[in-house]
């Protein structure tokens, strides 16, 4: 299935990337959805005038549905196409080139969101909101302080993405390494038999 995979992974797959354009469309309705439109979140626009209770249960209603199935499906899509093309580039690159790569791809875009546009952006969300009347140097120490570099806002599949495959590396490695001592404790204790003419224990 592996090889199956690497060798569809060398041609392009227009229908992989219409599923794509797809996903982040719906991924940016979403938020569009929950910033302007749910009952639930942290709403930054509210209406001069608000509808009437009967609109209300209406609206909400359309809402809350719309983000609840949406929401069941399309992050969880994402993560299977990546998953789906992970083997053959394991396979392809190997254990360190592979981890390499995704530090490279998903690592460095992370950490400049960390470093710099998460703490300024949060910085002024919590001016404007007046959760926060300090300098920036007060606001970053707190930012660090309180982990909220750890949620990393809304790359936050990036930062997921990039923890399960630190531990699809490490997982294999380890179950490789031990197959190896296995085998080898096997042969060194003449329990393996040849697998090629003979059927006879190796003797050593």
């Amino acid at each position: 299935m592996f090889k199956k995979v690497y060798e569809m992974s060398k041609e392009r797959l227009f229908f992989i990337d219409n599923l794509r354009i797809l996903l982040i469309i719906l991924v940016i309705i979403f938020n569009l959805a929950l910033l302007y439109g749910s009952p639930i979140g942290n709403r930054p626009y509210h209406e001069s005038q608000p509808p009437g209770i009967i609109e209300s249960i209406i609206e909400s209603t359309l809402y809350l549905s719309f983000l609840a199935v949406t929401e069941s499906f399309f992050m969880g899509f994402f993560f299977m196409i990546s998953g789906y093309f992970t083997p053959g580039s394991y396979d392809r690159k190997g254990a360190l080139l592979f981890f390499k790569d995704r530090l490279l791809r998903l690592g460095i875009p992370l950490l400049f969101y960390v470093i710099f546009i998460h703490p300024i952006m949060g910085y002024a969300i919590s001016l404007s909101t007046k959760q926060f009347s300090g300098s920036f140097l007060d606001f970053l120490a707190l930012y660090i302080g309180n982990y909220r570099v750890l949620g990393s806002g809304p790359l936050w599949f990036l930062e997921a993405l990039l923890i399960f495959e630190g531990f699809l590396c490490h997982a294999i490695y380890y179950i490789i390494r031990r197959s190896l001592i296995i085998l080898k404790y096997q042969i060194y204790s003449g329990h393996v038999r040849n697998v090629g003419h003979t059927h006879r224990d190796i003797a050593f």
